[in-house]
């Protein structure tokens, strides 16, 4: 019974942010260009708005938030799309050495995995997605996140006709142009999917 209270909670959440936020059609997802950093929003790990995160010590932590709306920048691809609202995502440093975080032109690489029968699959885009073009000159720099430093992100939720977990993944780097270390993984939450995604 808890748990089929829990799961209409859940549900009846992603539908109330559905309504307050337009969501991506699934065709125009772009895996390449799906999460968008904050840089104006400069927290702390006490900040009240973390509240509601476990914090683990000495780690490195991926959080996501999906019932916290926030606003894309202005400047934003998704703004075109009518699209002006996604949930956020928090990278926080809680241990006592800077960390470097594998990324491709100072972009942070994310990838975003839902979970289908019975594994996790690391979302693509769409085959009839456009795309970003990244040319021959792309580079790589160290991107760190000093001690107690909190970055934040936001994405936006997709529509579908399938109810699954997801999760994001990042990758931590031991320096410059070495390869990625062990998977950072998010928490788990809930959200849309299309089957025909994954065929």
């Amino acid at each position: 019974m808890k748990t089929h209270i829990l799961i209409f909670y859940l549900i009846n959440s992603i539908i109330i942010n559905a309504q307050e936020s337009k969501c991506i059609d699934y065709q125009s997802y772009t895996s390449s260009y799906d999460v968008e950093q904050i840089h104006s929003e400069k927290l702390k790990i006490n900040s009240s708005e973390l509240k509601d995160i476990k914090l683990q010590d000495n780690k490195l932590q991926l959080a996501v938030i999906s019932n916290s709306l926030t606003s894309f920048s202005k400047w934003s691809k998704y703004r075109t799309s009518g699209i002006n609202k996604g949930f956020k995502l928090f990278i926080i440093n809680n241990t006592y050495e800077d960390i470097n975080i594998s990324n491709i032109d100072g972009l942070i690489t994310f990838s975003r995995q839902v979970y289908y029968n019975n594994r996790w699959h690391t979302i693509s885009s769409f085959k009839k997605a456009t795309n970003v073009i990244r040319c021959g000159n792309s580079y790589l720099v160290d991107k760190i996140i000093k001690p107690e430093e909190v970055m934040t992100f936001v994405a936006p939720c997709i529509n579908g006709s399938t109810t699954s977990k997801f999760r994001f993944v990042i990758h931590k780097k031991g320096g410059f142009q070495k390869k990625p270390s062990s998977p950072i993984y998010s928490n788990e939450f809930v959200g849309y999917f299309n089957e025909q995604w994954l065929n």
